[in-house]
């Protein structure tokens, strides 16, 4: 009886192309050549724009352009913003002079109109300006925050037997978690490491050893870590058995526009205090950018001697067509073309070429 199994027969050929012809060996048929189509010739018309001319421009270029893009965009967001609270600074100088409640909704709008542009900062900065407005053209912004109740001395084992384990987490995404141990024989420095450790893989970098206790995240993550990160312990730094939600604060250096109001008297004159401080800090960030956009305008080679030569060199080219020598040209040249035109076609009217 015979039987039929995948892949019966003698093996073929990485490449071989359809079954043997009849009288064909199976060694033959093996051994046979195969044919392969010859590659195309490279051609630097199809190459030259998208090819190695994009891998011939040095990384440093594209990163230069990236810095100065960053820098632009910062610029001009921070001179919106500056503009934004100078119209808020404006109407709550004449709510404070002439209170009525006309001057208490333009002041409203301003302030909404400034929280918004606050909003915006991620996006309309390429990512360079933080909360702090600190602004660099290199690292992406980052979210300081910190864990209301908690310290650099929470850290520290109260006992020898205060061996409490902590447990952090972000709800719904793998690997993100991991795990920190109160340990009496670790240093303040040995806790930060310890602690670093155990919130990397929720993309959570540790401050410095100094009070507050300040935590940051890439400011994109920062509202998936308000909804998400949870935290479990024994009972002393959180409650036992249970994930809960930490109370997460922003940082101290944060500007604060988002927590700013005008719903009572009271707010308007907190906000009426704080704004000529945000003021100022908006002038430095914008000072610090406009300082590297002069930097890096020096950076730059000085072309005016090529543009110099290069306008000369264009303007003698234009110039040489008008020139007495080349009159000869103008008038031989017509006449050479309906020369080779007369002899291509006596050439192709002749027996031998169309024989």
């Amino acid at each position: 009886m015979s039987s039929t199994r995948i892949g019966h027969g003698a093996p073929g050929r990485l490449g071989g192309i359809g079954p043997a012809q009849p009288g064909v060996s199976a060694q033959a048929a093996a051994l046979a050549p195969v044919a392969t189509p010859s590659l195309p010739a490279v051609r630097d018309a199809s190459t030259w724009p998208r090819g190695w001319m994009a891998a011939a421009v040095p990384q440093r270029v594209r990163e230069f352009h990236t810095q100065i893009s960053k820098a632009q965009m910062a610029a001009a967001y921070l001179e919106a913003l500056g503009e934004a609270l100078d119209v808020l600074a404006q109407a709550c100088r004449h709510q404070r002079k002439l209170p009525s409640d006309a001057g208490l909704a333009r002041l409203r709008t301003a302030l909404a109109a400034l929280q918004q542009r606050w909003r915006q900062r991620h996006a309309r900065s390429l990512a360079s300006l933080d909360d702090t407005l600190h602004w660099s053209p290199t690292h992406r912004a980052r979210k300081g925050f910190v864990w209301n109740g908690w310290s650099w001395d929470s850290l520290q084992a109260e006992t020898a037997q205060d061996q409490e384990l902590l447990g952090f987490c972000l709800l719904g995404q793998d690997g993100a978690q991991g795990a920190w141990q109160a340990d009496e024989l670790r240093s303040p420095a040995g806790n930060a490491h310890a602690l670093a450790q155990a919130l990397a893989p929720l993309g959570i970098l540790v401050g410095r050893v100094e009070q507050p206790l300040l935590l940051s995240v890439d400011e994109a993550d920062w509202p998936v870590l308000q909804q998400r990160l949870m935290v479990k312990g024994n009972g002393k730094r959180f409650p036992a058995g249970q994930w809960v939600a930490p109370r997460l604060q922003s940082g101290p250096q944060a500007l604060g526009l988002e927590r700013w109001s005008a719903g009572d008297a009271e707010a308007v004159q907190a906000c009426s205090l704080a704004l000529p401080a945000a003021r100022e800090r908006v002038s430095q960030a914008l000072a610090v950018v406009r300082a590297f956009q002069q930097q890096a305008g020096h950076s730059l080679p000085d072309m005016s001697a090529q543009l110099a030569t290069m306008q000369h060199f264009a303007q003698t080219f234009a110039d040489a067509g008008q020139a007495p020598a080349y009159d000869w040209v103008l008038a031989v040249v017509p006449a050479v073309r309906a020369i080779a035109r007369r002899r291509v076609a006596r050439l192709l009217q002749s027996r031998g070429m169309l024989g």
